[in-house]
């Protein structure tokens, strides 16, 4: 039965339903994961903030209803990659504010989604994300100056912004070359069946 919920009306919606449930699936641990945290004292969040959180959530449904009613075939990009990817990008940036202890956790998440594009993005595109991403963490650093003093350290966070910057430009570029090199693959196997 659980099987019949990931078999879309073809084998590519299929990987797609597949590939929604991966990242669902890891949204899901990370919020149980935030409740757990929250609830042992590690970390703080209001019940305000985890219900927001759980609306975040269930908005990547929206994904999924579009995959599965085959809506998604209707644009360039059937697999919904970067909306998926600028969607994923906004929720773990908000968790990353929300829980500036754990944001290093977060980030190191947010690489796992960010690998999502590496079948799908060329590189120009795939840069295109990875620089929102890193704006969006900018944005969260710029914050912290907003709040009342905490325990963060503004060098620190720098560092680990330009990390971060690093790690999704290279992660994107040879994502790109995987896109590319798959696509030429496919190419030649189409001129071989001729």
């Amino acid at each position: 039965m659980l099987q019949s919920v990931f078999t879309g009306s073809d084998d590519n919606q299929s990987l797609r339903l597949r590939r929604w449930a991966m990242a669902a699936g890891l949204y899901t641990f990370f919020f149980l994961l935030l409740i757990i945290l929250t609830v042992q004292g590690l970390t703080r969040l209001s019940p305000g903030s985890l219900v927001f959180l759980a609306s975040v959530l269930f908005g990547s449904l929206s994904f999924y209803v579009l995959i599965r009613s085959d809506r998604n075939l209707r644009y360039r990009d059937p697999s919904l990659t970067v909306a998926q990817m600028t969607y994923g990008s906004i929720w773990t940036f908000l968790i990353a504010y929300l829980t500036p202890e754990l944001r290093p956790e977060v980030l190191m998440t947010y690489t796992i989604l960010f690998f999502f594009g590496a079948f799908r993005l060329n590189t120009p595109t795939y840069l295109g994300v990875g620089g929102f991403a890193v704006l969006c963490y900018g944005l969260v650093y710029m914050a912290e100056f907003s709040r009342p003093p905490v325990a963060w350290d503004p060098l620190r966070e720098a560092v680990r912004l330009g990390l971060f910057a690093c790690v999704l430009g290279t992660i994107a570029f040879l994502g790109g070359q995987i896109t590319a090199l798959r696509r030429e693959i496919i190419k030649q196997s189409k001129a071989l069946t001729l």
